[in-house]
């Protein structure tokens, strides 16, 4: 089977993990942090969670480069890349990397 359309449903979701970038206007991390926390970006997500029947939409964007903690989600292989799907109160923030 060969996945062609994802769809992500509720609050949950799909990014591509990814190394630590640093640059020097970066967020940098003490060695002993690299364990617990990780990087990813995100590839798709889900419409969001209904809250007292009010829908409250995903806070992120496909492309936003997120940190979640190392024993969130869970661990997927789509189209032959391992992936990850976790909640959005999963994700601990999202940050902006700048390639200028």
């Amino acid at each position: 089977m060969k996945a062609t359309d994802i769809k992500v449903k509720g609050d949950y979701i799909l990014i591509a993990k990814v190394e630590i970038v640093k640059d020097e206007g970066g967020i940098i991390l003490r060695d002993e942090e690299k364990d617990k926390v990780k990087l990813g970006e995100v590839i798709g997500y889900g419409p969001g969670a209904y809250i007292d029947g009010t829908l409250i939409p995903v806070d992120l964007e496909v492309g936003d480069i997120v940190y979640y903690n190392v024993y969130a989600g869970l661990d997927v292989n789509v189209n032959d890349e391992d992936m990850l799907v976790l909640k959005e109160s999963e994700i601990l923030m999202s940050v902006v990397i700048d390639d200028k």
